[in-house]
């Protein structure tokens, strides 16, 4: 995931896509492949929306790290990743 962002441009911090991936996946069990287009779909349905917050610090709410334009720009590039036909499509 980080290497999609980074290739994607995205100003989406570490940490925050660590958290996002872990809710993403929450009680989710499955291929590599599977558990990436679960958390593309996360980030297309989701993500805008959800709260994020440091578990060592509940009172650092992550989420907060980025501005709806942000938050709309990793929207629409996960949105992207999902109409792709191969991995290559992706990730180069």
């Amino acid at each position: 995931m980080k290497l999609w962002r980074n290739q994607k441009g995205l100003d989406f911090p570490s940490f925050y896509l660590e958290l996002t991936v872990i809710n993403a996946l929450y009680g989710k069990y499955g291929t590599l492949s599977g558990n990436v287009l679960n958390v593309f779909e996360y980030l297309r349905d989701t993500f805008q929306n959800a709260r994020i917050v440091d578990p060592a610090n509940t009172n650092n709410i992550i989420s907060d790290d980025l501005t709806a334009a942000e938050k709309g720009k990793v929207k629409a590039a996960a949105e992207e990743a999902l109409k792709a036909t191969y991995w290559s499509q992706i990730i180069t």
